[in-house]
This record gives structure tokens, C-alpha cells and sequence, in this order.
């Protein structure tokens, strides 16, 4: 019988609150939800984050050292609120502090739809690069008809030590030069560099574009302007 009203006060801890997104109606659920989830489901979703010991290392693998409340979309439907999460930006990694302080990291990404953080709205996916297909959390920049995707990521750079005219150069973790993905159809998000990139991925007559860009004076690397040329882009179907 113990073991029976145990459960039932398991299921009723979990029931859910059913709210409407804008394609699905999601669960909503907590962090005290989230962290029960995990104990009892034994989903695997989340490991324990081992403990960092200090380093001479400088700068940081996290977009954003300190933990801001978010939510987490699952493809199952389910809304977490209230979840202090972190983005490691060097592993592409989530990182979830749970209520007993411990820091924990999201495992099973393919189940996860979104991240919304208060700096940036995070998708799991799969993408095109310039090295070919990979996986990782892209930051959304722009979302109508076609979507445009920033790759926020770190790199790390080894350090070199004295020679006796230099001084030490520590090793570094440093912000990746900016990269953009574009979507303009079931396919992957794709990386462009160039103008030429772009307008290939879109598909539009050259000389049109190329008057728009002139016209606008776009410049491909500011995200404003990429955005301007998307909604252009989207005006035109």
C-alpha cells in the first residue's frame, strides 16, 4: 500500500497543465517537475557535469558564465519553465543547475525542439557547414517564410610558454568567428560566407538582387542587414 500511495502522489506530482504553443499544445512543467522527471523516468536525458578544477586557462567556454532562467520544448510535447540553464558554447552543450546545486548537462538533444533563453532562442539541429553536416545548437535570428540561424560557438587556442624574449602565452578559450545559416525549404539550415552565397541558397535572379544589395547597401556580415535582405527575399513569394 505504501508503495502504492507513493505512486499515486508521483503521478499527481506530474500531472500536467496544458497550455498552447504555436504548433503544439505543450505540458507545462517546472523544475521541481523536471528534476522529478529525471529521477524517476530514468529517461537519461541529463548527466552529472564532473566538477572543473581550476586553470590557467583564460576567457570561457560558456556564451554566458551565469545561469538565466529558460524553458525547454521537448518533441514530446512537454514545456519546462523556470530552468536555470547555461549554453557551453565550446561543446555546444547545455548545461541545466538543478535544485540540489549540482550542475547537469542535456543528453538527449534530438528530443529537444528549443531552448528559450532570455539572450537568445536556442534549436537542436542538424545543419549544412562549410566541413559538411553537423549537429549543434544554432541561435534564431530571423523566422518567416525562410529562417536565418546564427552558430554561436568558442574556439580553444593552446598556449605557448616563455622563450626568454616572449612572455607566457596562456591558453584561451575565444568567440568563433560569426557564421549564419539560411532555410529556405525542408532541407538543412545552410552555411553561406559571401553575397553569392546567399543569393544562390535563395534562389534569386542575380540582377535583382544584385540592385536590391546595392540599393541597400547590405553588407552580409551585420545581421540587421541579413535580416533585410530575408524579408525582401520572403516579400518576393
Amino acid at each position: 500500500m505504501k508503495n502504492t500511495g507513493l505512486l499515486l502522489i508521483i503521478i499527481a506530482f506530474l500531472m500536467p497543465d496544458i497550455i498552447e504553443g504555436q504548433d503544439h499544445a505543450y505540458i507545462n512543467r517546472t523544475l521541481q517537475d523536471f528534476a522529478a522527471k529525471m529521477q524517476v523516468s530514468g529517461t537519461g536525458m541529463i548527466s552529472q557535469r564532473a566538477q572543473v578544477l581550476s586553470t590557467t586557462i583564460e576567457g570561457s567556454e560558456f556564451l554566458n558564465n551565469e545561469f538565466e532562467e529558460g524553458e525547454i520544448f521537448t518533441a514530446d510535447n512537454v514545456r519546462f519553465t523556470g530552468i536555470p540553464m547555461r549554453f557551453n558554447a565550446y561543446h555546444s552543450e547545455i548545461e541545466v543547475l538543478m535544485p540540489d546545486n549540482k550542475i547537469y548537462y542535456l543528453t538527449k538533444n534530438d528530443n529537444i525542439i528549443k531552448i528559450l533563453l532570455d539572450s537568445s532562442v536556442l534549436y537542436y539541429t542538424h545543419f549544412i557547414s562549410e566541413d559538411g553536416e553537423r549537429s549543434g545548437y544554432l541561435a534564431l535570428v530571423y523566422n518567416s517564410k525562410s529562417i536565418l540561424y546564427r552558430r554561436d560557438y568558442k574556439i580553444f587556442k593552446e598556449g605557448a610558454p616563455s622563450n626568454g624574449i616572449i612572455n607566457e602565452i596562456p591558453a584561451r578559450f575565444m568567440n568563433g568567428p560569426e557564421e549564419y545559416y539560411v532555410k529556405t525549404d525542408p532541407g538543412l539550415p545552410r552555411f553561406f560566407r559571401t553575397s553569392k552565397d546567399l543569393t544562390e541558397l535563395l534562389g534569386i535572379p542575380t540582377s535583382e538582387i544584385k540592385s536590391f544589395l546595392k540599393k541597400e547597401k547590405i553588407n552580409v556580415k551585420k545581421e540587421a542587414d541579413l535580416i533585410k535582405v530575408l524579408t525582401y527575399f520572403d516579400s518576393l513569394n
